[in-house]
């Protein structure tokens, strides 16, 4: 029934056509078409009915099923000290299984009719299409044939009043699986968590997705990261404490991954320099690596102003192609130590390597990094730049302005060069003709640098800030305000949620829908009274 050169119609009923691909099926089934709205599965209005799910289903109907069951147990004479152990191995029972069926089962390559058309049914269709938001949780018809066999396994191996907690809890690992997987989808994470999440399972989807179910090391990897920069100020050990145990979870895998030659080697030099800084010590060191005499970042590990310069070497070659996301590997500077660490790393994207930068920035004297990291960046402003890159190089300055105004406040000289040249930048024909993006980023990075937000700026009547010296803080803050008063109304209406907290932005929000009022007109009304 395999048909050579078959192509799948995309306008018709997709479940009895994918057989016909045979061994190309599994390169068919893993090229996503990213639509919100899926495609037709069958030619029968029924049949098509019950593949159909909104996510809120899920918690509707099964949450209720999982207490019931919770509660015949309660009802056995279980007490709340057996429950609660059993439904958290339920949940973890659920885990497990769910886990091994999607690395073992849903993944399994077909090349026969039946074979195609059944994983495409099973787990195919959510490769083909991720953001079919009517297809990312299980039908409950399905979920309801499939709880007999799964409570007779139950029932099979525990006794009648422990039975119904562990499948009810089973059942809520399943909902929490669920919905979790809808919103890494659909929903936009603020927490770097649920962001990292978001992140491993679109990978999954678009880059490696015969891999990346659970990936431990990059999860690890990236913990790490944020770990650095929270607590970069930090001179306790519990951080290089946590990040030694991270790097003991994750093996040797962590620091030899050739996928991250880069990220590894800027986490080594970051590790090495509070580490030597202020555990040096025979007896930081013993307390830092007990029964070692050697830590395990510290092999190959280069100095922080080493790898800052490498860096900058890298986004000097982006400034070149003027390309955001082009491939490190194709660039072939004269460094050779550059030419070690590119040799292996075959996707760095420019995002990366700005935020590897500004990490960097974090432990690194103020002074040397407004001299080698600052100074350079603004040079690569006074070329012609993609809009893309204009507005990550004026974002990083705005986050490396952020460290130097901590560290010396906004009136140190190198903070009110670099305030002077962003306001420039921003006055420039160039970032004028460049457009919202470019010009709302340097308005992000001036506030920056004036340790102002935007409604302080909007609430001050005088030309100068009171109690300030630095003329320049009071002329990048009327040049704010002048900026603000060209634009358009939509473009206003952007600009004040855009720059205003993000708590102040849910509460507006909120506001509308308790007034019946669109997003705009209560946001409109807010700031009528907030900037008077």
């Amino acid at each position: 029934m395999v048909a050579q050169g078959f192509t799948v119609d995309l306008n018709k009923p997709l479940v009895f056509q994918v057989g016909h691909l045979g061994e190309e099926y599994e390169e068919w089934v893993h090229q996503p078409i990213v639509s919100k709205e899926g495609p037709r599965f069958f030619k029968s209005d029924f049949w098509e009915f019950l593949t159909l799910t909104r996510w809120w289903v899920v918690p509707v109907i099964w949450l209720p099923v999982s207490l019931w069951c919770i509660s015949m147990s309660v009802r056995m004479g279980l007490s709340l000290a057996e429950i609660v152990p059993l439904i958290a191995l339920g949940i973890f029972i659920w885990t497990f299984i769910e886990y091994t069926l999607h690395r073992f089962l849903f993944h399994i390559k077909t090349k026969s009719y039946w074979g195609n058309t059944a994983h495409y049914l099973l787990h195919g269709c959510h490769h083909k299409h991720p953001m079919d938001h009517l297809r990312l949780v299980f039908p409950p018809t399905a979920t309801l044939i499939l709880c007999f066999p799964f409570w007779n396994i139950v029932k099979l191996f525990t006794t009648p009043s422990v039975t119904p907690v562990l499948f009810g809890g089973g059942m809520l690992g399943y909902v929490m699986y669920d919905v979790t997987h809808y919103y890494l989808h659909h929903a936009q994470p603020t927490k770097a968590v649920t962001k990292n999440l978001k992140k491993y399972h679109l990978n999954h989807h678009f880059r490696i997705q015969d891999k990346g179910f659970v990936d431990r090391v990059g999860y690890i990897r990236e913990a790490s990261f944020e770990i650095l920069h929270k607590h970069c100020r930090e001179k306790t050990s519990v951080p290089l404490t946590i990040l030694h145990v991270f790097t003991h979870i994750a093996g040797e895998k962590m620091m030899s991954s050739s996928d991250h030659d880069i990220s590894n080697a800027v986490l080594k030099s970051i590790v090495m320099f509070p580490e030597e800084k202020h555990f040096g010590t025979v007896e930081g060191n013993a307390k830092l690596h007990p029964g070692k005499n050697k830590c395990p970042y510290s092999d190959m590990s280069s100095s922080l102003e080493a790898m800052a310069s490498m860096l900058m070497e890298f986004i000097q070659e982006f400034t070149q192609s003027n390309t955001l996301h082009q491939s490190l590997t194709e660039f072939r500077p004269e460094h050779k130590n550059f030419q070690l660490v590119m040799a292996r790393d075959q996707s760095v994207p420019l995002c990366d390597i700005l935020s590897l930068v500004e990490l960097i920035g974090c432990y690194t004297e103020w002074d040397w990094t407004s001299e080698n990291i600052v100074a350079p960046l603004l040079k690569m402003l006074g070329i012609p730049l993609s809009v893309n890159f204009a507005v990550s190089v004026v974002s990083l300055l705005g986050q490396l302005s952020s460290i130097g105004v901590d560290a010396d406040g906004c009136e140190n000289k190198e903070i009110s060069n670099l305030r002077e040249k962003l306001s420039a930048f921003l006055q420039c024909e160039t970032t004028l003709k460049a457009g919202f993006a470019v010009q709302i980023a340097t308005v992000c990075s001036l506030l920056k640098t004036l340790q102002l937000d935007f409604s302080t700026v909007f609430r001050l009547k005088t030309a100068m800030l009171p109690g300030c010296g630095d003329q320049s803080l009071s002329a990048s803050a009327n040049l704010v305000t002048k900026w603000f008063s060209l634009l358009s109304d939509e473009q206003r209406v952007y600009t004040k949620l855009l720059l205003l907290n993000d708590s102040f932005v849910q509460k507006v929000i909120k506001s509308s829908k308790i007034l019946g009022m669109s997003n705009e007109g209560c946001i409109e009304v807010l700031f009528s009274n907030f900037f008077p």
